[in-house]
């Protein structure tokens, strides 16, 4: 449940602002 909802918050926010994605991304993978 709370990777489907990281996915589309990440989806959202590589949207936005594609240089944050990265860094959220790496957040999210090192958890």
């Amino acid at each position: 449940m709370f990777a489907e909802s990281a996915i589309k918050y990440l989806h959202v926010q590589s949207v936005e602002k594609p240089e944050s994605f990265a860094k959220r991304m790496a957040e999210v993978l090192k958890v």
